[in-house]
């Protein structure tokens, strides 16, 4: 779980980083809109979280928007679930 929370925290340094312009506007957008549910079963200790569902996810908004990819969310929580990442990003 710890990978799950690290990933949101990546993912709003992320969000927060993306300018102005329509394009990055829509990518934060999307990224955000992929989250949402996995910072509500964080909150609830992930009772009820559908792993699969959530990646499953991931791979359709990237195949459906492609213009803006949604970064390298998946290597950064397989870094973080293997143990290459420590706290804040550093290793």
């Amino acid at each position: 779980m710890r990978a799950y929370r690290y990933l949101l925290y990546q993912a709003t340094l992320e969000i927060r980083s993306i300018g102005q312009s329509p394009a990055e506007m829509r990518r934060a957008a999307a990224i955000a809109y992929w989250l949402h549910n996995l910072a509500l079963y964080s909150a609830h200790d992930f009772d009820g979280f559908e792993e699969e569902s959530f990646w499953h996810y991931y791979e359709m908004l990237n195949e459906k928007n492609p213009d803006y990819h949604l970064s390298n969310f998946k290597e950064v929580f397989e870094r973080v679930l293997a143990g290459n990442t420590g706290p804040h990003g550093r290793r």
